[in-house]
């Protein structure tokens, strides 16, 4: 299982993920898709006022219904770490690309 967000390169590895046939990835984004979102994000498109990984998750699925595709509302901590063999962060500030790789060697999760 592998965590990323749906946001512009974020969803072009959500993508290819999926077309590789993973058993399972999940999407932590919060975020609402606002219309530069949906102009320029193939997995967000005329979804405008919904939520990113919702949205996501939808257009996901057509592309490997043999893949799981969920979404989390769960930070990464010492807990909800474990439950995930590859983590892969995308539109985040240095800070936190940092603590990721931290939180991720501590508990032998591969971190991209």
């Amino acid at each position: 299982s592998s965590g990323i967000n749906a946001e512009y390169g974020g969803a072009e590895i959500c993508k290819n993920i999926v077309l590789s046939g993973v058993n399972s990835l999940t999407i932590l984004d919060n975020r609402v898709v606002e219309q530069q979102h949906a102009a320029t994000n193939f997995l967000l498109r005329s979804e405008v006022g919904k939520g990113h990984a919702e949205t996501a998750i939808k257009n996901l699925e057509l592309l490997n219904p043999l893949v799981t595709v969920r979404h989390t509302t769960c930070e990464l901590d010492n807990n909800t770490i474990q439950q995930y063999s590859v983590v892969c962060v995308t539109d985040a500030d240095r800070e936190e690309y940092e603590a990721t790789n931290e939180l991720c060697r501590e508990h032998g999760v591969i971190f991209l």
